[in-house]
């Protein structure tokens, strides 16, 4: 038996933008915008193999396993100030600021896989490969009151899907 496993590592990283617009020409405004992404993936992967003979028959399996989750925050925010009353304002037309075109949301996904190499034949000229592969799939969607706000309280749908997936091949 063949064992080996290689986890993925924690990664989380915020992308923030920043624009910085000038003074318009027909108003004396300044605007200032952003938007951040942040993602925290934790993961790993374990894949076994075993090889058998049973009779002429060469067997090699391989199985393992996926798993891994994120957790995802999106948002935007901005505001404008008046250059010459100096008054500021978090509306910056059609948007009032801060805002959450999407809801926070976890992603949890899971994968199992098998298969086997079956070879035989004279000079084990042939081979088989019969396999399977389970996927399952889940986002839960954690809408907040900006969210909510910025969405007209429209509540968002989570999601849960599983796939089975054969195949076969012959080499």
């Amino acid at each position: 038996v063949k064992r080996s496993a290689s986890p993925r590592a924690s990664s989380s990283y915020m992308r923030p933008t920043a624009d910085l617009n000038r003074a318009r020409q027909d108003f004396n405004i300044q605007q200032f915008r952003t938007a951040s992404y942040e993602q925290d993936i934790l993961g790993g992967e374990l894949q076994l193999q075993s090889r058998f003979t049973l009779g002429d028959v060469r067997n090699r399996h391989t199985y393992g396993l996926e798993a891994s989750t994120s957790d995802i925050v999106r948002d935007r925010d901005g505001l404008q100030v008046n250059l010459t009353t100096g008054m500021i304002s978090n509306f910056l037309n059609p948007d009032t600021f801060p805002v959450k075109d999407l809801p926070d949301t976890t992603v949890f996904r899971l994968g199992g896989f098998v298969q086997d190499e079956i070879a035989f034949g004279a000079g084990e000229r042939f081979t088989l490969i019969p396999g399977l592969r389970v996927d399952y799939y889940n986002q839960d969607a954690e809408p907040d009151p900006i969210y909510l706000r910025t969405s007209g309280g429209i509540v968002p749908i989570d999601y849960d899907q599983v796939a089975v997936t054969p195949k076969l091949a012959a080499v």
